[in-house]
């Protein structure tokens, strides 16, 4: 999001370029890898293949992410012929070392999903040594980088740690109270309906977070991945498209929705609340959604 707020720095009117930006990268965009957003990750570490997104969800991302990006393309360019024209600052890439840490924590990631490892125990509990690694890789880099990058390049973007900081607490409170909620959603015994299944995971990833959301409806599936992705995968198709496509309904559905929001009220521009950003992404994606449904989850 820096980078866009950067691109457009000079302009009065930047609010719906973030609120597209919300849907399209921070959602709707990551539907074709696992890299792309946390629940097709969570799938991934549980054994769906890597690409299995690229080949099954593309179909109901684009219903999504082709009207949308129409949509602000027509609204930019209405608003960018009322402001004047205005030379903005080049913009720049800087510090290669951070692409180079970000392009090895991703080949981390993606090895830790292809081949998890032993159960290592901690405490009471044990984790695949993969995401371990995952974990103590993301802390490493993120220290490192915080030391040799030039403080100078931070400023210029506005990086702050806060909305991070205001994220995580956020998320660590929604994340110890969701359980019992996510219990009770799996417990009713859904029909094996693949429309029913895609909202359903659709709304409880629009208020319970996504990645939480994809973990239930992958549990109450079955839980095995070899099952769920055999053709024609009608399950592991509805629930991952809705858990994903969903993500950006509401500033919960997604961790980076919050984030987003907080780094660009911080750079000045003036973001809808909760309330106020529901019903505008409402009005675009829920017939979107409908659409979807047709095409895709009518069986």
């Amino acid at each position: 999001i820096h980078p866009l707020l950067a691109a457009n720095a000079a302009r009065r009117e930047v609010r719906h370029l973030v609120l597209a930006f919300i849907i399209v990268v921070a959602n709707a965009g990551g539907a074709l890898t696992p890299l792309g957003d946390p629940p097709l990750l969570i799938g991934f570490l549980r054994g769906v293949p890597f690409f299995w997104p690229l080949f099954n969800l593309a179909g109901p991302m684009l219903v999504v992410v082709v009207p949308v990006l129409a949509l602000a393309f027509a609204i930019d360019c209405r608003l960018a012929r009322r402001e004047p024209v205005r030379l903005a600052e080049r913009l720049r890439v800087r510090g290669g070392g951070n692409l180079a840490m970000l392009a090895a924590f991703i080949a981390v990631l993606t090895l830790a999903g292809i081949e998890p490892g032993p159960e290592v125990a901690i405490g009471p509990a044990s984790l695949p040594a993969g995401q371990i690694a995952i974990t103590l890789t993301a802390i490493i880099f993120v220290a490192i980088s915080e030391r040799v990058t030039p403080r100078a390049i931070r400023a210029r973007n506005q990086f702050a740690w806060e909305p991070m900081r205001e994220i995580a607490i956020l998320f660590f409170a929604i994340f110890a109270t969701i359980p019992p909620v996510l219990r009770t959603v799996a417990a009713a015994g859904l029909p094996q309906s693949a429309g029913l299944w895609f909202w359903a995971s659709g709304l409880s990833s629009a208020f319970l977070d996504s990645a939480p959301t994809y973990l239930m409806f992958f549990e109450a599936a079955g839980g095995n991945a070899a099952r769920l992705v055999a053709p024609p995968a009608t399950l592991l198709t509805s629930f991952a498209a809705g858990a994903v496509l969903f993500g950006g309904l509401t500033y919960l559905g997604n961790a980076p929705n919050l984030m987003i929001r907080a780094i660009a009220a911080r750079r000045g521009v003036r973001m809808p609340g909760f309330i106020g950003y529901m019903l505008a992404a409402s009005a675009v994606l829920l017939p979107l959604f409908a659409l979807a449904t047709l095409v895709f989850f009518a069986g």
